[in-house]
């Protein structure tokens, strides 16, 4: 498999690995177990993984925001009406 191919095919194992805001020690393994199938190097299995990660925190602060905002819209709503 090419490179490039390997590598887009391995972020977006890393970006399914934590849709579900965590991840278990056995989804890392697997992962990791994916990434050297794939022929790719450990730094960059590792980065992959970080980047899911700190993607994963960023998907829980935008939850976060979002339940704001709509708690925020309904109140204005309810004042007005």
């Amino acid at each position: 498999m090419e490179l490039e191919l390997a590598i887009k095919v391995f972020f977006y194992l890393a970006a399914i690995a934590v849709i579900d805001g965590n991840l278990k020690k056995s989804e890392k393994e697997l992962l990791n177990a994916c990434g050297e199938c794939l022929g790719l190097e450990d730094d960059l299995i590792r980065a992959v993984t970080r980047w899911s990660l700190n993607q994963m925190e960023i998907n829980r602060k935008l939850r976060q925001d979002l339940k704001s905002s709509n708690n925020n819209r309904d109140r204005i709503i309810d004042d007005l009406i």
